[in-house]
């Protein structure tokens, strides 16, 4: 899991979901179930954002705060934010489900070395 490498690397890691159950299938104690309205704090006062094309993006777009997107069917072309610049995508197939499973941890740490985020 990405988020287990990234606690390697000695990133502090928080995980948000608002279902719990897809959090119990994560181990570690850097994973919280949050509010809306603590999401919105824990996204502004984060250094970085890593999420797939949806709600935790767009916020931190509109929040200021660095983003990589992950996305396996839509171009960054296609959306106007500020996240656009940090897009991960595959178009190497017609499959949607399939283009996000392309994308791989190493995708993402070098998306991270190509920002300059560190721990």
């Amino acid at each position: 899991l990405l988020s287990e490498i990234l606690m390697q690397k000695g990133y502090h890691v928080v995980v948000v979901d608002h279902f719990e159950k897809r959090l119990d299938k994560v181990n570690g104690e850097h994973f919280v179930h949050k509010s809306l309205m603590e999401t919105f704090k824990l996204v502004k006062s984060a250094k970085l954002v890593i999420s797939n094309e949806s709600f935790g993006a767009h916020l931190a777009g509109l929040l200021g705060t660095d983003c990589i997107t992950l996305s396996g069917w839509l171009s960054p072309e296609v959306v106007n934010d500020m996240t656009k610049n940090n897009w991960i995508w595959n178009q190497e197939t017609a499959n949607p489900g399939r283009n996000l499973q392309l994308i791989t941890v190493d995708h993402v740490l070098s998306k991270m070395d190509e920002m300059n985020i560190k721990p």
